[in-house]
């Protein structure tokens, strides 16, 4: 399993951000880092008071949060 791992700051509430990740079982993690852009736009659309600063794939639940 990999996850898509970012940070999400909220653009009404300062500097507010936080980590959240996308879990993926149908993709490498080649895969996810050549087209991970695809789910953080459409994360992205359905959050709009938030911007995404730094992403990165990983295997699932093996590395601390970023």
């Amino acid at each position: 399993m990999i996850e898509l791992a970012f940070t999400a700051c909220s653009i009404v509430q300062g500097a507010r951000c936080f980590e959240k990740t996308l879990l993926f079982s149908d993709v490498s993690l080649i895969t996810c880092q050549t087209q991970g852009q695809q789910p953080l736009a459409d994360w992205r659309n359905k959050h709009p008071n938030f911007t995404i600063g730094r992403w990165q794939c990983r295997p699932a639940g093996q590395f601390a949060k970023i």
